[in-house]
């Protein structure tokens, strides 16, 4: 059973569909309690998204759009696959309290290991990037982590 597990890793695909799945299932309350009892919980793309709070993704549409639906099980927001484009929708959302802060761009190849108050570890495992936003005093500040793959 899922509830029996220490880990448990959400795959890609649509950040909508996943979250939904998740709650026709039943199955945030046992995220939430495999996190409680000290459990892991990754994921990468629609998975890393739907963790958060709130995301930039391609799941609603053609082109990129902001989604603040998530589990909420981290603060804040992320943009997997990241790149320029993605960075600047992370900066317009922030700025029109679209999306909550602190906001993360995750590039391709990476490794991004958080706790509740925040990034515990990033290591690449390719070409792979970590920047964080905050938007403090009415601007974005972007902080490169300074992965080199």
């Amino acid at each position: 059973m899922l509830a029996d597990q220490d880990i448990v890793h959400l795959g890609g695909g649509s950040t909508p569909i996943l979250l939904s799945g998740l709650r026709a299932l039943g199955l945030v309350d046992v995220l939430a309690d495999l996190l409680q009892r000290g459990g892991v919980v990754s994921g990468d793309s629609a998975g890393a998204h739907v963790l958060f709070g709130g995301s930039i993704t391609d799941s609603l549409g053609p082109g990129l759009r902001t989604f603040d639906d998530g589990l909420g099980f981290l603060d804040g927001s992320c943009a997997a696959h990241a790149d320029e484009i993605r960075l600047g929708l992370l900066t317009d959302a922030l700025t029109t309290g679209e999306l909550a802060g602190p906001a993360w761009a995750l590039g391709d190849g990476t490794l991004t290991t958080f706790s509740a108050d925040g990034v515990v570890a990033a290591a690449p495992y390719g070409h792979g990037s970590v920047t964080r936003l905050d938007y403090r005093g009415g601007v974005v500040h972007r902080r490169d982590l300074g992965l080199t793959g």
